[in-house]
């Protein structure tokens, strides 16, 4: 298997997607982390059998995903056991986490499954 960082590369030259930085409006929570969507397509590039998820593609150093241990190439499928298919689902439940909060994360990595708890930060001034 490639490398999480070789495998998004390859996925950004194969399929074009947005990438999101997920946070939510102002004094809302935040991860400090960037993210692309998952389809049927990058899901079969990533080796994995799913057919949406959110695959992190940066990690904001010293952030609270980062402090919790979330790794770019992972791809989170749920947050307090609710499916992330995408993007806006992922932003809509971190919004709904106040800060200072902890979120149960389900996410894959190296095809496995792990759950991380996050306690979600305060967005900050700058990335307003």
């Amino acid at each position: 298997m490639q490398q999480p960082s070789s495998i998004i590369r390859l996925a950004g030259a194969v399929v074009l997607f947005s990438l999101f930085s997920v946070s939510s409006p102002v004094g809302g929570g935040w991860l400090g982390i960037t993210v692309q969507n998952v389809n049927a397509q990058l899901a079969f590039q990533l080796g994995l059998d799913i057919s949406a998820g959110v695959l992190v593609t940066m990690v904001q150093e010293g952030g609270p995903a980062a402090q919790a241990g979330i790794r770019q190439g992972d791809v989170i499928v749920e947050v307090n056991d609710q499916r992330t298919e995408d993007i806006d689902k992922l932003r809509h439940l971190i919004a709904k986490a106040s800060p200072g909060s902890r979120v149960r994360i389900k996410l894959i990595r190296d095809r496995e499954e792990r759950v991380l708890s996050v306690r979600v930060g305060e967005r900050p001034r700058e990335a307003a």
